[in-house]
């Protein structure tokens, strides 16, 4: 390298960095600015900053769960409309960070509350696959079971998996002494 190739070089380093760095914040301040929105319940704007955020970083699964969570709200009243990005955006998050747990209970809860329980239990499945030894999502599943479902057997199953984890779980003991 001579001297007049290694500057300019260097510099067009710092610059590239630079702007991936502007746009990774740049997306940060509208997720921010959504989630101001989402609490004062003007949830275009929100979706309107989420999806500012999302393309400026297509790489953050937290920009695509805000705006599927966002989508699903908007589903409530006008479901041919939001419920197809809701589900989307969730996959994309997913898709983004497959290990998350968490944001399939998310979206069994939004399944649950589309009134579509068997996509739910096919979420909740998933969830209890990738934590097994998790004593929370095992109750959930057992209060889904036996709240949504109406299938006593597999929410006693859950319960009992909670108190194989966790025995001094109050919540899966309550739940099983009713059911038994």
């Amino acid at each position: 390298f001579t001297h007049t190739l290694f500057f300019p070089l260097i510099f067009l380093i710092l610059g590239v960095f630079s702007i991936m760095i502007l746009k990774g914040y740049l997306a940060y301040l509208h997720y921010e600015k959504g989630l101001i929105y989402e609490k004062k319940i003007n949830y275009t704007k929100a979706i309107e900053e989420h999806k500012k955020a999302v393309a400026l970083d297509s790489t953050n699964s937290s920009y695509f769960k805000a705006l599927g969570h966002l989508y699903a709200i908007r589903a409530k009243f006008d479901p041919l409309k939001y419920k197809k990005p809701a589900i989307d955006n969730y996959n994309k998050a997913i898709a983004l960070n497959p290990y998350d747990a968490w944001m399939r209970i998310d979206l069994a809860a939004i399944y649950t509350s589309w009134g579509e329980d068997n996509l739910a239990l096919s979420e909740f499945k998933k969830v209890t696959e990738l934590d097994p030894n998790n004593a929370f999502f095992h109750n959930l599943f057992g209060i889904f079971y036996l709240e949504i479902m109406n299938d006593k057997k597999q929410a006693t199953l859950e319960f009992k998996k909670t108190l194989s984890i966790n025995p001094g779980d109050e919540t899966a003991g309550s739940f099983l002494g009713r059911l038994e």
